[in-house]
């Protein structure tokens, strides 16, 4: 099972990608996005903190807002990591006789928004 603070980095992410979130656009505050989606102050405060590490979001005097750089420079650990999760996939996609193409095709067009259905098989 995916943490659920984990789980909240990869929507905040998401939402930068696909422009639901701006560059500069404030964050919700840890308490009210906490009793939005009903989890615990705690573990917002956390994926907040590990994004604001990974330079993704920027803390301010009062609250948190996303970084107003387009690219974000990252740092070598982080590239390591990310580097990990990428051999890990290509291992699955080689061992189960994935097509890797045509899932990163898809799994784009998801993320993006489209209708999977519209995709050329």
């Amino acid at each position: 099972m995916v943490p659920i603070y984990s789980q909240l980095i990869f929507q905040i992410k998401r939402a930068i990608v696909l422009g639901d979130l701006a560059h500069g656009q404030s964050m919700p505050s840890v308490r009210a996005l906490a009793g939005d989606i009903g989890v615990n102050m705690h573990t917002i405060n956390k994926a907040y903190k590990l994004l604001v590490d990974e330079g993704v979001l920027v803390q301010e005097k009062k609250g948190f807002k996303v970084s107003e750089k387009e690219v974000i420079q990252t740092s070598v650990e982080n590239c390591q990591q990310i580097q990990q999760k990428i051999d890990e996939l290509l291992i699955d996609s080689l061992i189960f006789g994935i097509d890797l193409d045509a899932l990163m095709e898809t799994r784009l067009h998801v993320m993006k928004g489209c209708d999977t259905d519209d995709l050329d098989d």
